[in-house]
């Protein structure tokens, strides 16, 4: 970094005004037309290329990379998916950002971890050999300016997607420092990575966007800066699921005490604080196909999963089928009753205009009340009038 880039920033810096700044740390920053500043997104997917969006190389999976025990060619890998994430950023900068979310460097310590495809090694001194390689392909090697920006996730201690946000990963100081904490301070002394994520869980009973290991150990290993970001809608969970602070305004605060720089969040479909409560008439006791929507505008698109189970875990947005009526491809199951929690009104109204998955017309209900009754059935014309910004697809 030259000497005129820190005092370009002292300056910006000092002319933005509390609500600006706020307005930055969000994944999707808010421009500040007024100074100059365009909109920013920071965060994109590149483990092992960056496919998903669009025409890329497609390189093998992560723990295929640490077959070849050449961490050379780890490197040249990672110099090739930083040059084509460059150039899906030169073509659509509002869409790609520069912030690139990898390598996992989580220690693949449980083979009933499903993502171990993720990451490169169940021994922690391999795997933060080869993400330093990974990672400094990805940085580049120009003294003063960054190819891309490696972030390393999750820090800290996960391994676990079934109940990710609520478990905690309980450990003694010495599988801590011999065995979770190598693996991400091999990237970061070595400056490679410039960033790193939080992760869903706890760490001995601590939301790990709360940990105090963020500053007592992560930002001691380098003199440099680094920056820690959120995982997706993570930090809202410090007041929702995890009940670990009493609100959504302590729990955010205390993420900026803790450290946490960005969040990857979408507050116009965080819950109010109440909503787990007013969701409970909704749970069904019974067997469901439920699809339960993960991601959100945070991320710029909506996946969903689909889990069988005797009852919904997490009251989130969701569609549920009755098992008869489980044929075919999800498109075209019928829902045999819709329940919503989701947007600050707790589970009603829901969706929101244009939220995806979800189909108005006369053969489908719309969404069900809190108390989990169906609604009437509800025409187009009648949809439409409901959501002036056009009916829910």
């Amino acid at each position: 970094m030259t000497d005129r880039i820190p005092h370009r920033l002292d300056d910006l810096l000092a002319r933005l005004t509390l609500p600006e700044k706020l307005g930055l740390l969000h994944q999707w920053q808010a421009p500040v037309p007024r100074l100059g500043l365009p909109a920013f997104r920071t965060g994109t997917e590149a483990l092992h290329g960056v496919a998903w969006l669009g025409p890329a190389t497609v390189f093998p999976q992560v723990v295929g990379l640490a077959a070849t025990w050449n961490p050379d060619l780890i490197r040249a890998v990672g110099a090739a998916v930083g040059d084509e994430v460059r150039a899906k950023h030169h073509a659509d900068p509002a869409r790609v950002g520069l912030n690139v979310w990898a390598p996992v460097v989580n220690p693949l310590r449980d083979p009933r971890w499903g993502r171990n495809e993720e990451g490169w090694s169940e021994d922690p001194w391999l795997t933060g050999r080869l993400a330093t390689a990974y990672a400094q392909g990805l940085r580049g090697d120009h003294p003063t300016r960054l190819r891309t920006a490696p972030t390393l996730k999750h820090f800290l201690c996960y391994n676990d997607e079934t109940d990710r946000a609520t478990t905690s990963s309980n450990l003694p100081p010495r599988v801590l420092h011999e065995y979770e904490l190598p693996a991400f301070r091999a990237p970061v002394e070595a400056g490679a990575a410039v960033a790193v994520m939080a992760s869903y869980n706890l760490v001995n009973g601590v939301p790990a966007h709360l940990s105090p290991l963020i500053a007592g150990e992560l930002r001691g290993w380098t003199d440099d800066e680094i920056m820690v970001v959120g995982d997706a809608a993570a930090v809202g969970n410090i007041a929702d699921v995890q009940a670990h602070l009493p609100d959504h305004v302590a729990g955010f605060a205390a993420a900026l005490h803790a450290g946490v720089d960005s969040f990857t969040e979408d507050e116009a479909r965080r819950p109010s604080p109440g909503w787990p409560r007013r969701c409970a008439a909704a749970w069904s006791p019974r067997p469901t196909w439920t699809a339960r929507y993960a991601g959100s505008s945070a991320y710029g698109y909506a996946w969903a999963t689909w889990t069988h189970r005797t009852r919904t875990r997490t009251p989130t947005c969701r569609r549920t089928w009755s098992p008869a009526r489980h044929t075919g491809d999800w498109p075209a199951r019928r829902p045999a009753r819709r329940s919503c929690c989701c947007a600050t009104t707790g589970c009603s109204p829901c969706p929101p205009p244009r939220h995806p998955g979800w189909r108005c017309s006369a053969r489908s209900p719309t969404p069900s009340t809190s108390t989990g009754t169906a609604a009437p059935r509800r025409t187009r014309s009648a949809c439409t009038a409901a959501w002036p910004g056009g009916c829910p697809r």
